[in-house]
């Protein structure tokens, strides 16, 4: 299976977000533009932030979801990683850890 990229903005790139539902794909949208503002306000200028989502050890509806996330600004690159059965809950602790390097 080939990684879909998709685009949204200028900023950021979601790799791995495809088999997602619209309404999944919706609320990704909505916490990882969230952020992205949180990050700005924090640290200036992002220029890009990219997560890659990677299921794991899928049985049914059980599976783990791997996540990477980077952040890049002029000067400084942030990385994060996180793993978690809830889609939701991972994407929001990865985007907490990227938040927390920033100071």
């Amino acid at each position: 299976m080939d990684e879909e990229s998709v685009k949204l903005g200028n900023k950021i790139e979601l790799v791995g977000f495809s088999d997602l539902e619209n309404g999944e794909k919706n609320i990704v949208r909505k916490m990882v533009g969230t952020y992205l503002n949180k990050f700005e306000h924090k640290i200036g200028e992002v220029e890009k932030l990219k997560l890659r989502l990677k299921k794991v050890h899928e049985r049914e509806d059980n599976a783990v979801f791997e996540m990477s996330a980077t952040l890049e600004a002029p000067g400084k690159v942030y990385n994060a990683d996180e793993e978690g059965r809830n889609l939701f809950i991972t994407l929001d602790a990865v985007l907490k850890k990227l938040e927390a390097q920033m100071h």
